[in-house]
């Protein structure tokens, strides 16, 4: 494996760990702002909070045939792109059924990243070298794990639906890196 190539599987490891902090970010926002934008109560607020898991569950098959067809790389960027779409529309919707199409549009990004990102590392290393990769961006992902969901509690308190954009920002930083 060239340096190149190493470089390429580091900067991919690097902006995973910005997408799933802005992931881990948006977890609490999805029911604080449902309770409070649309008055929901805390169990339907945990029904929406499920309904981007079920739509990645659904679609992550279907997402992961279109990569190995399109482009790994290419799918991460329209990835990143609906994950960013969907953030800007979290953060200024009114509307329970435009939220509820958001966080669908959550999912079908976020199933269109994560597993493109997992398949071009695994494409891109040496066999002896795959497990450190892996292991390496799944500390990455569990260090993000601890603090995302705190910080977005802090964020949503300090800048209510902004803190969407936050996350939706993250996610076009990651785009440009890539492109």
């Amino acid at each position: 494996m060239n340096q190149i190539q190493r470089n390429k599987i580091y900067l991919m490891i690097g902006t995973g760990g910005l997408i799933s902090l802005a992931f881990f970010l948006t977890i609490p926002l999805i029911g604080l702002y449902a309770i409070d934008q649309f008055r929901v109560s805390t169990s339907q607020a945990g029904l929406l909070s499920s309904i981007w898991p079920a739509t990645v569950f659904v679609c992550s098959f279907f997402v992961g045939r279109v990569a190995d067809r399109w482009g790994y790389f290419k799918s991460m960027k329209l990835g990143n792109v609906i994950c960013t779409v969907a953030f800007a529309l979290m953060a200024s919707t009114s509307s329970i059924s435009v939220y509820i199409a958001t966080l669908i549009l959550f999912g079908i990004g976020k199933s269109l990243n994560e597993s493109s990102m997992r398949a071009a590392i695994a494409s891109m290393s040496p066999p002896d070298e795959l497990a450190r990769f892996m292991r390496l961006r799944y500390v990455l992902i569990n260090i993000v794990c601890v603090g995302g969901p705190f910080l977005g509690f802090v964020s949503y308190k300090a800048f209510s639906s902004w803190a969407f954009a936050f996350s939706g920002l993250l996610y076009g930083l990651v785009f440009m890196i890539l492109s």
